[in-house]
């Protein structure tokens, strides 16, 4: 959420870029537990506590949303984009989760594989690409 996840994009440009594609399936795998918990405990049976903490996940996904899209159309690195896409993404998954609605949360699970796989896909594809981009050194005078 947005004001606890501001250190991420640093974290994940500073590491390695296979270590990276693992932070991000993390943070997803933290996202579903968020969404299996808030099912278990505050869904359809819970009674009294029906919904509690909708609200908060909802307007907290929508900030994360706003704030990581700043960051991405500010960022100038790939390494920070793709953490800043992260952010964009899991804001998407936590908002998605605050509606409480069946059908959004259904679209929500099919969003968190693919683009938990689409997000791994691109922090291994920063690596090839920045690789490609350094000159390698001559030997010729």
């Amino acid at each position: 959420m947005w004001p606890l996840g501001f250190w991420l994009p640093a974290t994940y440009s500073a590491a390695t870029p296979p270590v990276a594609a693992i932070f991000a399936i993390l943070t997803k795998v933290g996202v579903y537990i968020l969404l299996r918990l808030s099912m278990l405990l505050f869904g359809s049976d819970a009674g009294g506590s029906l919904g509690f903490g909708q609200p908060i996940l909802l307007y907290g996904g929508l900030l994360t949303i706003g704030f990581g899209a700043i960051g991405v159309l500010a960022s100038q690195a790939m390494g920070r984009l793709a953490g800043y896409c992260v952010l964009v993404s899991s804001g998407t998954l936590m908002a998605a989760i605050g509606l409480g609605n069946g059908a959004v949360i259904g679209g929500a699970l099919f969003y968190l594989v693919s683009s938990t796989l689409t997000i791994c896909a691109f922090f291994l594809l920063i690596e090839l690409v920045e690789r490609a981009q350094t000159p390698a050194p001559t030997f010729w005078p």
